[in-house]
């Protein structure tokens, strides 16, 4: 399932097992938050399937959907900038963002991958 993911499409094979192994799936009831606004970020999502939306003082900054990936602004961050909840039933792939950190150090082209995925973020935002 992880070759499906667009943030991981490129990666060998050796890379996807060293994610696989990183990485806890979880399933997530609709509603569920993963991290509230000002909370310690403490972990970074793949979205498998299921929506979610990040809101900022109560109004939607951003909304995920299966091959989209989350928590990044809060990473190095002392407190969440964002509230992510899940607004379906969900299955996530979730890892620390040490654990994240450490895949970024050790997989090649994750690093690559990661500021295209970043990139056409920002520039959807901008058109």
């Amino acid at each position: 399932q992880l070759r499906g993911v667009p943030l991981l499409q490129a990666l060998s094979a050796e890379a996807l097992l060293q994610v696989a192994e990183s990485v806890a799936r979880i399933e997530a009831e609709p509603g569920t938050v993963l991290v509230a606004e000002g909370d310690e970020p403490r972990h970074y999502w793949i979205v498998l399937e299921g929506a979610l939306s990040a809101t900022r003082r109560g109004r939607v900054a951003a909304t995920y959907n299966a091959g989209d990936f989350v928590g990044e602004l809060g990473m190095g961050a002392p407190r969440a900038p964002v509230t992510i909840r899940t607004d379906s039933a969900a299955s996530l792939l979730q890892m620390t963002h040490d654990g994240f950190e450490d895949l970024i150090d050790s997989v090649p082209g994750l690093t690559r991958n990661l500021t295209r995925h970043l990139a056409a973020r920002l520039r959807r935002g901008l058109s």
